[in-house]
């Protein structure tokens, strides 16, 4: 029955704008980055994915992965904030994960929540820091293309790493010949064409295209 973020909060002291429009996006669970045009801002909410990344577009086909440790994953976190149905007094909010500790054991953390004066909103901020450090715990690194300058810092892609799901389900297209209704690949593909074959396209914008669809019959075009 509240909004899910509010900010209720006093500069006292001067500050770097930067420092200050950071510390208000962190309310919202978001980031500040400087682009091309000037400050822009990312929350963290459900978004649709913008690029794939295969073993075929990434140098030397390679994906690094690592993992959080253990005590990085938080199963207790201490929210303070302050309470406006008490004068506005500093109060301590305690949220557990009872599941957690029983995997992971007692990983405390204390967090201050800048601008919360909401009892119901600390347990948020709690939630949310114990649920992301539970369930985001793998990090992948690689060197990407071209293609990967049309991303920016919050923006959501997916990695098709055959080494990993011991299938090949991605690929670049080579040449495309429109009379012999073919299209060139950059490997082979075992299996797993049954549903079809989709295109990203590389025009800046997501898209994505059945060529089953567009040839008005299923396997209409052939790859080779």
């Amino acid at each position: 029955l509240e909004p899910r973020y509010t900010c209720n909060i006093i500069f006292y002291n001067k500050d770097q704008a930067y420092n200050v429009l950071k510390d208000i996006a962190a309310i919202f669970k978001g980031i500040v980055f400087w682009n091309t045009e000037g400050f822009s801002f990312f929350v963290d909410r459900p978004k649709e994915q913008l690029m794939n990344f295969s073993n075929s577009s990434v140098k030397d086909g390679v994906f690094n992965y690592t993992e959080t440790a253990r005590n990085m994953r938080y199963t207790s976190v201490e929210v303070t904030y302050n309470d406006r149905y008490d004068s506005y007094k500093t109060k301590i909010e305690y949220i557990e994960d009872t599941d957690g500790i029983r995997k992971y054991g007692l990983n405390p953390f204390k967090i201050n929540a800048a601008g919360c004066t909401s009892r119901s909103e600390a347990k948020r901020v709690g939630r949310y820091v114990i649920s992301t450090s539970i369930f985001e715990v793998d990090t992948v690194n690689f060197v990407g293309g071209l293609e990967a300058a049309y991303l920016q810092p919050g923006d959501l892609f997916t990695v098709s790493d055959e080494i990993r799901n011991v299938a090949r389900t991605f690929g670049r297209i080579l040449e495309v010949d429109a009379n012999a209704s073919t299209i060139k690949i950059d490997g082979e593909f075992k299996d797993g064409l049954d549903s079809g074959i989709f295109v990203h396209i590389p025009s800046g914008n997501y898209a994505v295209s059945d060529l089953n669809a567009l040839t008005g019959a299923d396997g209409g075009f052939t790859g080779t």
